[in-house]
């Protein structure tokens, strides 16, 4: 019995298959996905300063000046303390307290001592600015000048009296140089002596006059608060 030939199926004319030629190809499987790499970043060195970080930040810029930078040691000097003054200062003090002790309760700051003739004097050049600023006033004026010595005196008396009684502060007397005297300025010398013993309850100083008020041919008396 023969064997049929098998025929082989007619192919239309239309045959597209666009994947023939792959055919027998071996497929490769997808690598797995790449995972990112991790960028490792130098380690920057613990003295770096601030302006250096900043540079090596920004890559290429380049820098237009320099300066020294200290380095930090991280380790923090502890402030010295001013012993040795401190103890001196101490000492002194207990020297000083051991002193005060010793003096007893009785210790007290004495005053220094007044001279009375510069007190006199500093109260008198007080009473004199006051004159020419005007804060005291000559209230009242004697001439005695050309009066036989007793006369003068006598009125002098009188005048100082009056004017004490009356609250005045300051008058004028006026003596006169005696240029003109044989016996020269004797009137002068009476009037201030008159006023240093006589007067002494009632004047409280006098001193020569301003040039405007006679000079050295006046007195001006500063007369006291009577009570």
């Amino acid at each position: 019995m023969k064997k049929r030939k098998k025929t082989e199926p007619t192919r239309p004319d239309f045959d597209h298959r666009p994947f023939k030629d792959l055919r027998g190809l071996v497929r490769e499987k997808p690598s797995a996905e790449k995972k990112p790499q991790k960028v490792v970043r130098p380690s920057l060195p613990e003295d770096i300063d601030d302006d250096e970080l900043f540079l090596r930040s920004v890559g290429d810029v380049k820098r237009t000046g320099t300066r020294p930078v200290a380095k930090r040691t991280g380790k923090r000097t502890a402030t010295t303390k001013p012993g040795g003054a401190e103890k001196a200062e101490e000492k002194d003090r207990d020297l000083f307290l051991q002193e005060l002790t010793k003096l007893g309760p009785s210790f007290r700051e004495q005053a220094p001592a007044v001279d009375e003739e510069e007190l006199h004097h500093a109260s008198a050049a007080g009473r004199m600015r006051q004159l020419k600023r005007g804060t005291i006033s000559i209230s009242e004026e004697l001439d005695l000048h050309g009066m036989p010595k007793d006369e003068a005196l006598h009125r002098l008396g009188h005048f100082i009296s009056s004017a004490s009684m009356r609250g005045r502060k300051a008058v004028l007397v006026i003596t006169g140089k005696g240029i003109n005297s044989p016996d020269g300025p004797v009137l002068q010398g009476a009037v201030a002596a008159w006023l240093r013993e006589q007067g002494k309850g009632m004047v409280a100083e006098f001193h020569p006059a301003p040039r405007e008020k006679g000079g050295s041919g006046a007195y001006v008396v500063f007369l006291r608060m009577q009570k």
